[in-house]
């Protein structure tokens, strides 16, 4: 995912103003440096990829969420 944005500035920009919204907007956060430390349970990743929308100029792109992948 890192490597596909960074051959592109303006999805990378795009994708990036997502996160900070979903920050924003309470769906997700940054942990903190002792929520990282202190966590003694399992952690789950959740994979996500960009869906390129070129007709749409507020939202290029849309961030997906694949919570069902397994690896």
């Amino acid at each position: 995912m890192e490597q596909r944005l960074k051959k592109n500035p303006e999805h990378a920009t795009a994708y990036n103003k997502q996160m900070n919204e979903m920050c924003e907007m309470g769906f997700a956060r940054k942990l903190t440096e002792d929520e990282l430390t202190s966590y003694q349970g399992p952690v789950h990743y959740i994979s996500h990829h960009e869906i390129v929308r070129p007709g749409n100029q507020s939202t290029p792109i849309s961030i997906v969420f694949n919570s069902s992948s397994s690896y």
